[in-house]
Parts: structure tokens; sequence; C-alpha cells
């Protein structure tokens, strides 16, 4: 396992400082949270956190990085970045694929226009860590809430 993305959200956690940058990456849209991380429930959870935009909305990479994915899954027009050390973020829910599989992303570089998502105007964001589902407000821009709140979120070893 690769420490070093567990070790800096749980730096953010800890220490509050730190949370502004919150691992450097942003939010690919500007929007309302309308459904947050919740990984325990219905249909065996909300692993990432859906963000209101309005359709044809650039979707841009949260940070820099490879998309190592940008395709379909189960009928859901999807976008992956790999930031390196275990860190991935996929946007899905989008309309149109503007990034491709294997380009270098540097900066904000938009990768997809936005979609629909369970009805609405949305895409969905999810993070991994290490292949492991960690809220996206600990390393997005601190979405909504500060990160002491999702304490109880962060992936045990």
């Amino acid at each position: 396992m690769r420490l070093l993305p567990l070790l800096l959200i749980i730096l953010l956690v800890l220490v509050p400082e730190a949370s502004t940058a919150c691992l450097a990456l942003q939010r690919p849209v500007e929007g309302p949270v309308l459904a947050g991380f919740a990984p325990l429930g219905r249909y065996a959870g909300h692993w990432g956190i859906d963000i209101g935009t309005p359709t044809g909305t650039v979707v841009r990479a949260p940070g820099p990085g490879r998309i190592s994915f940008s395709g379909s899954v189960a009928g859901t027009n999807a976008v992956t970045v790999d930031h390196g050390g275990g860190l991935l973020t996929t946007v899905s829910s989008v309309a149109e694929h503007i990034a491709r599989r294997g380009e270098s992303v540097t900066g904000r570089l938009p990768l997809a226009l936005s979609g629909e998502h369970d009805g609405r105007a949305a895409v969905h964001v999810s993070v991994r860590v290490d292949g492991r589902y960690v809220d996206p407000a600990l390393v997005l821009g601190c979405i909504d809430r500060p990160p002491a709140d999702a304490l109880a979120l962060v992936p045990v070893p």
C-alpha cells in the first residue's frame, strides 16, 4: 500500500491549517453538492458526491495526472485521472468526452462536458486512494464541510 496519499488525508484531518490545500485538487465543476458521500446504506452506499451543474458545463481535471480511463461503464460515461501515488479521481455522468485515455493532464485541462446524473443536471465525483473510496470533501477543496467532520470516513488499513 502506498502510504503517502493516506498520510496526506490524515494530515488534512488532524491539522486544520492543511485543509485549505486539500491535496491541491479542485472541484471538476462548480455547483452545489446535491448528494454527499455515504458509503453505507441502500445499494451498498454512495461512494462519491453529486455536484449540480448545468448540462454541457466543461468538466475540468481536479489536478495534474494522466487519463487512465475515458469511456462508458454500464452505460454511464466517465473519465478517471490517475494523479499518481495511488490517488484517482473519477467524474461520471458526463455527456461528451474531451480527454482521451493516456493523455497527460496539466493544470485544469477540460476532460468532458457534464450530463445528467439520477435525472438531474449533475456529475458524480469519486476519489480513490490505493483502491479505497474516500470522501471527496477530504481532497477536493474540502467541499462544504471541514475535514474533521469526515474523520470516521478515512479508510483504516
